[in-house]
């Protein structure tokens, strides 16, 4: 916490801003120093410092139709069900109205955005993935205002480079080894997974009036893209994936429940009121998951290289691009594309039969 120097894109003095607790309270501070010299703004920046927390200046809330305190917009953002709703994204929103609470989220910058990424992640050595998604949740809360009127012009922030496009699978091997340290309750659930491609929030979720027992489908639904729109695909279910669905003896199917995967077996009857509720549930599978990894003595795989899996059997059975797409519920193709290994075989063929 503290002011730090900084210029913004469209002026040429100096400006000191930064978090500051006063009276118990954290509030983002931010004022232009009047002065283009570097030295002079460094003094009169700490001295603004020192004035703010002995209360010999006061920075009032300003109340005007130019005027939305941070905190106001992040929790408009949250409130609204056509934004994102992720564990991760709730706690980049807690962090922006802990930083900016108080901050005009009209008149934020793209400095002021880089000078956070700065303190909060750059300087603190942070990978790319992290602060690329700091930086995507921030450009879409500022975004968000934009759209409901508030703020007078989008805003696009510079982000890093995605990484090289890059799939994690299991092997046969890897997946009896995993398999054999879980629970037979969450061996159900990555069986589905493995066998239908489902996100991990696709099968937490998973309802039991969205699958067709009799023709043996399943309608799985996800919020993606920058619509924030709920996407829906369609699945057959194989033997594997169908009795995933069902349960066997050493899991039944909780017929208490809307969801699929609420188990109730005597392993896991002490967790059976938080397995109830999907993101509990989820978060249940995962410290098995977890766990049967590490003595499995497999590093490095999530739960959601159960889908990679499924895209990667996929690709190596010849299965046609458009039915990969389809299947993994992609909408660009060139995230399909990581499934599919053509070689100069496969182009032969394909130019032979023509």
């Amino acid at each position: 916490m503290g002011l730090e120097l900084y210029k913004r894109d469209n002026s040429k003095y100096y400006w000191a801003g930064g978090t500051l607790k006063i009276d118990g309270k954290k509030k983002y501070h931010r004022m232009s120093l009047k002065t283009a010299d570097k030295d002079e703004a460094r003094a009169l920046c700490l001295q603004l410092e020192i004035d703010l927390l002995l209360g010999k200046v006061a920075v009032k809330k300003k109340t005007s139709n130019d005027y939305l305190t941070m905190s106001d917009l992040v929790k408009r953002y949250a409130a609204d069900p056509s934004t994102g709703s992720s564990r991760t994204t709730h706690q980049i929103l807690n962090r922006l109205d802990d930083h900016w609470g108080d901050a005009n989220a009209i008149e934020l910058t793209k400095g002021d955005v880089s000078q956070f990424l700065f303190e909060q992640h750059i300087s603190k050595g942070h990978g790319d993935c992290h602060i690329r998604r700091t930086a995507t949740q921030i450009q879409a809360v500022l975004n968000y205002g934009y759209d409901q009127g508030w703020r007078k012009a989008k805003i696009t922030v510079k982000k890093p480079s995605p990484p090289a496009g890059r799939i994690v699978t299991l092997s046969d091997d890897e997946l009896k080894a995993i398999h054999k340290h879980m629970p037979a309750s969450c061996r159900r659930l990555a069986s589905f997974m493995l066998n239908t491609g489902a996100r991990p929030d696709e099968a937490y979720k998973l309802k039991r009036k969205d699958v067709d027992w009799q023709r043996r489908k399943v309608k799985l639904t996800s919020i993606k893209g920058r619509d924030r729109k709920p996407r829906t695909r369609v699945v057959p279910l194989n033997p594997k994936a169908f009795a995933a669905c069902v349960g066997s003896k050493g899991s039944s199917l909780d017929k208490d429940s809307d969801y699929v995967f609420s188990y109730d077996t005597d392993k896991v009857n002490r967790h059976q009121e938080a397995i109830q509720k999907p993101f509990a549930g989820g978060t249940y599978f995962y410290s098995k998951w977890s766990r049967a990894c590490k003595k499995a003595g497999v590093e490095g795989k999530s739960p959601y290289a159960l889908r990679h899996s499924f895209g990667s059997r996929l690709g190596n059975n010849n299965t046609p691009f458009a039915v990969i797409t389809l299947l993994m519920g992609h909408t660009n193709p060139m995230t399909t594309m990581l499934y599919v290994h053509p070689d100069f075989e496969d182009h032969l063929t394909a130019v032979s039969n023509l």
